[in-house]
Formats: C-alpha cells, structure tokens, sequence
C-alpha cells in the first residue's frame, strides 16, 4: 500500500469482510455495544464509496419526522438504501415499524442492521 492512502481500522475490516468473511467476521459481525458507532462505522463506508449519506441528529429526534430512518443513502447504479440502525437486541419503535410497512407497501425495501457487515451484505 502507497503512503498515499493509509487504511483506517474501519477500512481494513470492511476489505477483510469483503475478500474473506471468515476471517474478519467475528469483529464486524458481533455488532456494537452503541448505536452511535455503527452510525459511524456506515458513515465511513458511505464516504469511503463516494456515496450521498442523509443522517439526521440522534441527539434531536423532534427534528425529525417519527420513524424516520436513521440512513436514506443514495448509492452508484441508481440505488437508494433505506436503512435503521440498532444495536443487538434492540427492537425498532411501532413508529418505525409503521413507517417501514408503509415503504414496503410502496414497493421499497428498509432494512434493520445491527453490524457493519450486515450493512455490506445489503449495500453489495
């Protein structure tokens, strides 16, 4: 690898993921232990992909309409994800599940992700 770019820790594992899940699954599939670093995690995959990430704050949700998903990322190829994060175990609120229902019904698919590598998994 060039000087140039040097990889983070983030983006090792997510080449790791890609090139060879056995090895690298057990650090990114595990999940997190808060939400707000599988935010990050994705944030960093969706800049590393030169890809257009719409978050609003975690720390204002009445900034946000109820139920909103935490990710819309607009993707190459004309694709648009829909996405919520949770951290293992934690269940989507009635509000979100009202909304993810609705664009199902509208022919779109949401996904629930818990781990970066659920996340590369969708977006592949």
């Amino acid at each position: 690898m060039s000087d140039k770019h040097r990889w983070t820790e983030l983006e090792y594992q997510a080449y790791l993921a890609r090139t060879s899940p056995a090895i690298a699954r057990t650090h990114v599939e595990a999940g997190v232990t808060h939400e707000w670093e599988l935010h990050e995690q994705i944030r960093q995959e969706v800049a590393r992909r030169g890809w257009v990430g719409l978050h609003g704050s975690m720390a204002h949700r009445t900034h946000r309409t109820r139920g909103e998903f935490d990710w819309t990322i607009i993707a190459d190829k004309g694709r648009v994800f829909f996405i919520e994060c949770k951290r293992p175990g934690a269940k989507a609120s009635q509000y979100q599940l009202q909304l993810m229902a609705q664009a199902r019904k509208l022919g779109h698919t949401p996904h629930i992700v818990e781990s970066l590598l659920q996340f590369m998994e969708i977006v592949a």
